[in-house]
């Protein structure tokens, strides 16, 4: 499956395309301040997206003119919270856009192919955390229509 721009592609991730993705994931971490806590080594990532049985996804936006990538968004399909949901969600984990790609329609493209895409797997919403310092995330959200969740706090219990 891909959408089309008249400038660039959404697809699915490739493995050559790993190591460009993965330094956009880099830039992500760097503008959220959150290097300390990053984890993730290019390696982790390559057996999350390409292992047999993954369960992580990617989508990239890639330029029709040069072929460079202009963005990404990782995602997990989920089915939490059945008690207050019918059917399950796809939670997104990341979405960069490089910013001289920026307001070129990327990042809204990339969010309506994981909503086709949700359609498909029965799912009825993404969901997503944005860090409260990260304006632009947020200016972004909310001028897609996203409905910021007040009525719960997200807490992390470590298992070991």
């Amino acid at each position: 499956m891909h959408a089309t721009n008249k400038r660039f592609i959404i697809r699915d991730i490739k493995e050559n395309d790993l190591q460009e993705v993965y330094q956009m994931l880099l830039c992500l971490v760097r503008h959220e301040n959150l290097e300390e806590k990053f984890k993730l080594s290019e390696e982790r990532m390559a057996s999350y997206l390409f292992k047999t049985t993954h369960d992580w996804f990617c989508l990239v936006a890639q330029d029709l003119r040069d072929n460079l990538l202009k963005g990404f968004l990782t995602y997990t399909p989920s089915n939490i919270n059945r008690a207050f949901h019918l059917s399950s969600l796809i939670h997104i984990d990341h979405l960069y856009v490089k910013p001289e790609s920026r307001r070129d329609g990327v990042g809204e493209s990339l969010i309506q192919e994981l909503k086709n895409r949700a359609k498909n797997l029965g799912a009825n919403r993404l969901e997503l955390w944005c860090l409260i310092s990260n304006e632009d995330g947020n200016a972004f959200y909310k001028k897609l229509g996203a409905e910021k969740m007040d009525f719960v706090n997200l807490y992390r219990i470590s298992a070991g």
